[in-house]
């Protein structure tokens, strides 16, 4: 059945799910002289984090809306908020896959890698719907309460687990069709509420945590429509499947 209220949306214009980056630490007052010498980030005492405002150095970032076309009386939007849970490691929350991915790469300019680096993510799997009790919660609640939860799921543990389960296999082609049929079901499974993946950007660049962002986003959406069949196998094969335009 379709859902009949659109989802939230952040005030920049992205669909809202929340993220949050991690940063190993090995230089925290490098960390806050960057953060004191830029613009866009000011410390809010209140809660005693750091908050990225869609402003000065970040305002032409890629989101869902132009800096230009949001309403004077709204400004300075918060796009992020840092926090520190120990001298090594530093929290970033942010509200769309959008800002995530663009925090990371406009932070990796600006902090130097000796100082602090990012490591991994978590990201709430989850649309909700736009009602006042759902605003007013999502912004009384900590982020903890959503990520510092007990279901965590790791796709990197789970694919390892899976791997060592097809080695016991000694047939070689057993074990390819095996890896075939595991791989499919994987794809099958719905989503888990909240998971845990590295980001691999120093490596791979920030362009594969794109795409497996934007996979996770395009699947909660057919299943808000009411496609409770959606999952990660048939979203890729909807994106691959050739316009009739161009193949008849």
């Amino acid at each position: 059945m379709t859902n009949p209220q659109p989802p939230l949306y952040t005030t920049t214009g992205e669909l809202f799910q929340l993220v949050r980056v991690y940063y190993q630490v090995f230089n925290q007052a490098t960390v806050l002289g960057v953060f004191k010498k830029l613009r866009c980030v000011e410390f809010d005492g209140t809660q005693n984090r750091w908050v990225w405002l869609f402003e000065h150095e970040a305002r032409k970032l890629r989101l869902g809306k132009p800096h230009s076309q949001l309403p004077k009386k709204i400004r300075p939007v918060v796009i992020g908020s840092f926090t520190f849970r120990s001298d090594n490691q530093m929290l970033l929350d942010l509200r769309s896959v959008e800002r995530a991915t663009q925090a990371i790469e406009f932070f990796d300019k600006r902090i130097n890698r000796r100082a602090a680096k990012v490591t991994n993510l978590r990201i709430v799997n989850k649309l909700f719907e736009v009602t006042q009790e759902n605003t007013r919660q999502l912004i009384q609640q900590s982020p903890d309460t959503f990520f510092d939860v007990d279901n965590v799921v790791r796709p990197a543990e789970t694919l390892m687990a899976g791997i060592e389960q097809l080695q016991q296999e000694e047939n070689l082609g057993i074990r390819r069709k095996e890896a075939l049929a595991w791989i499919e079901q994987q794809a099958q499974a719905p989503l888990a509420e909240v998971e845990e993946m590295s980001t691999n950007f120093y490596e791979d660049g920030i362009e594969p945590l794109e795409v497996s962002l934007k996979l996770r986003q395009l699947e909660l959406l057919e299943r808000w429509k009411g496609n409770r069949d959606a999952n990660m196998l048939n979203i890729i094969q909807k994106l691959m499947k050739p316009d009739p335009r161009f193949f008849p």
